[in-house]
């Protein structure tokens, strides 16, 4: 809710993010692991444009809400971008991806990965253009990353080093926000000016080799 976490309990809702300090920038990333819901991760919008203030734009709790942990500092491209979006492996709430974004003219740094709860992060853009990230998902049915950008989707399955675009008749435009059905067959998007798409998700998605 803005710069605000809550969660809700029997029906009531709880305020969860204090100690949750975003220096009054809006939440753009946040994440609760489906196997371990007590791992959660929230981000901040706006570089900190400085590495010797890395602070107040990723947070870490591993008790359910009930208290948080500034991570920023463990992320140290965050200096120059933002973290679009973050999610976890509901399989393995030690697989973290955290999406970044800002325009790069030289060296890519779209997406970083943690294999240890986000404790330390390697650089995981190989195959994506240089524009800005929006959303990243990781679907538990196809075991596959999906990534929105302002130049359309691209996709990453358990077994590729690299990223590839996603072809279909979804436009290659920004895409400001997109949801996979339960079923894991369709993937729908909302795209800035143009409209909202549906697409069949191919079964090359599903390939682990």
């Amino acid at each position: 809710l803005g710069n605000q976490i809550w969660k809700n309990t029997d029906k009531k809702w709880q305020l969860i993010s204090k100690g949750v300090d975003g220096n009054n920038q809006v939440i753009r990333g946040f994440d609760v692991n489906k196997s371990n819901p007590q791992q959660m991760f929230v981000s901040f919008d706006q570089p900190t444009w400085s590495p010797s203030n890395l602070t107040q734009k990723l947070f870490r709790s591993l008790d359910g809400g009930a208290s948080w942990e500034d991570i920023t500092a463990k992320l140290g491209i965050i200096a120059w971008h933002h973290v679009t979006s973050v999610v976890s492996n509901p399989n393995n709430p030690k697989e973290v991806y955290a999406s970044l974004g800002r325009i790069d003219t030289d060296q890519l740094h779209k997406v970083y990965k943690s294999t240890d709860g986000g404790d330390t992060w390697t650089n995981f853009s190989d195959g994506l253009p240089k524009y800005e990230t929006i959303k990243l998902s990781y679907e538990p049915n196809s075991k596959v990353l999906i990534m929105s950008t302002v130049a359309g989707f691209y996709y990453c399955n358990e077994k590729m080093n690299s990223w590839k675009p996603i072809s279909g008749k979804i436009p290659n435009i920004e895409t400001r926000d997109f949801e996979v059905d339960p079923a894991g067959k369709y993937l729908y998007a909302a795209t800035y000016g143009n409209g909202v798409w549906r697409l069949k998700i191919p079964k090359k998605w599903y390939r682990t080799n």
